[in-house]
């Protein structure tokens, strides 16, 4: 009897109560995100993998090893190591994996999440695979904003290293 009154008391709170959004529940949801992500990117899934942004200017911004950044091509006058380029961005990355005939995975380990519950930032080494052969690996760190939607990504950096 006792359980009825208490679940009849919370299905009956007053309008506008506050409901808590623990911190246990940002970072199940925000695993969630990265479970999307990881999954968007194997399935080729274009449509999962650009609902995880939010709808304004997303930062896609990589840095380059110093070895990376010995063997550049880039132009001189430019920065070797950080070059911004703008049509780096998401919808350009899951545009790559989509026509690439090999298969694509991005791994991750030692991932760590802070947030309030409105703001989230995670942290973790990558290794990217392109069809079974380790390409890419690196500390890669997310932003993320809560919405009526949903957990969104409003920024995403990573360093780029030979996996080897």
């Amino acid at each position: 009897m006792i359980r009825i009154a208490l679940a009849s008391a919370l299905l009956t709170a007053a309008p506008g109560a506050q409901v808590i959004y623990s911190r246990t529940e940002a970072e199940r949801d925000v695993h969630a995100v990265m479970e999307t992500f990881r999954t968007a990117i194997i399935r080729r899934d274009k449509a999962a993998f650009l609902a995880l942004f939010h709808d304004g200017p997303v930062i896609w911004q990589g840095v380059d090893s110093d070895a990376l950044a010995a063997k550049s091509k880039r132009r001189p006058g430019m920065d070797t190591k950080v070059a911004f380029d703008p049509g780096k961005t998401p919808a350009s990355f899951i545009d790559d994996i989509a026509n690439e005939k090999r298969s694509s995975e991005e791994r991750y380990e030692n991932v760590a999440i802070d947030t309030d519950g409105d703001v989230a930032s995670v942290t973790f080494d990558f290794v990217y695979l392109l069809g079974d052969r380790s390409i890419n690996a690196g500390k890669e760190a997310w932003h993320l904003v809560r919405t009526e939607r949903g957990w969104k990504i409003v920024s995403v950096i990573y360093s780029n290293r030979d996996p080897a």
